[in-house]
C-alpha cells in the first residue's frame, strides 16, 4: 500500500430536481507508505476540496472540484504543495450500481525541485449498500506519466484505486413530499406519506 487517507464531506443541496449540490471536503493523507523504498515520504499531509455536482434528468450525475493539498516535507528535502481539479460522470444516476468516470490532476508548487503534475483517467463501478455505505474499485491511468526514459511501461503509469465511504444520502424524497402537501389544495388526493 502507497498510501491511506480519511476524509470528511459536508454537503449543501437542495430539493429541487434542476438544482446544483455543493459540498466542502477536507481528509488527510496518512503516511503508511514505506519511505525507505521511495513510496512515500513518511509524513501525513492535509487538504480540501470544493466539490460541484448536478444531476441530469435521474440518467446521470456530473461533478467537479478543485482544491488543495498541504504536503508535509520529509526530513532532508522539501516538496511542493498541490492545486488539485477533476470532474467526472456517474452513470446510471441514483441506482445501487454506478459507473463512474473522473479526470483528476494536480499541479505542484513550492518545491525544491520541480515535480511532475499527474493527470489521471480514473474509472470503476460504485456500489451503494445500504443504508448509506459505498465501494469503489477504480483502475487509473496517469495520462501524463514521464518515465525518463526508463522504458518501464504501463507498470508505472497505471494503478488501482479503491474507496470506501459512507453517505448519509439526502432528504430529498421527504422534502418534495412536504412541498407538494402545501402546494395541494384542500380537495386533492393526498399521495405522500
Amino acid at each position: 500500500m502507497t498510501s491511506a487517507s480519511a476524509s470528511s464531506t459536508s454537503c449543501s443541496t437542495t430539493t429541487a430536481p434542476t438544482a446544483w449540490a455543493l459540498a466542502l471536503k477536507g481528509y488527510v493523507k496518512l503516511p503508511t507508505a514505506d519511505e525507505a523504498k521511495g513510496l512515500g515520504t513518511g509524513k501525513a499531509s492535509f487538504g480540501g476540496n470544493l466539490i460541484l455536482s448536478k444531476s441530469l434528468n435521474h440518467t446521470a450525475d456530473v461533478h467537479a472540484t478543485i482544491g488543495y493539498q498541504i504536503n508535509s516535507d520529509p526530513d532532508a528535502l522539501d516538496i511542493g504543495n498541490a492545486f488539485e481539479w477533476g470532474f467526472g460522470i456517474n452513470v446510471p444516476a441514483l441506482r445501487i450500481f454506478q459507473l463512474q468516470a473522473e479526470l483528476v490532476g494536480k499541479s505542484y508548487s513550492g518545491g525544491d525541485f520541480e515535480q511532475t503534475g499527474p493527470i489521471d483517467f480514473v474509472v470503476g463501478p460504485v456500489i451503494h449498500i445500504k443504508p448509506g455505505w459505498f465501494v469503489r474499485p477504480a483502475l487509473s491511468w496517469n495520462l501524463a506519466f514521464d518515465d525518463r526514459g526508463l522504458n518501464s511501461g504501463t507498470q508505472s503509469s497505471t494503478g488501482i484505486r479503491a474507496s470506501i465511504g459512507y453517505h448519509p444520502g439526502t432528504p430529498r424524497a421527504r422534502s418534495t413530499c412536504r412541498l407538494r402537501r402545501l402546494r395541494r389544495r384542500p380537495t386533492g388526493r393526498r399521495r405522500c406519506r
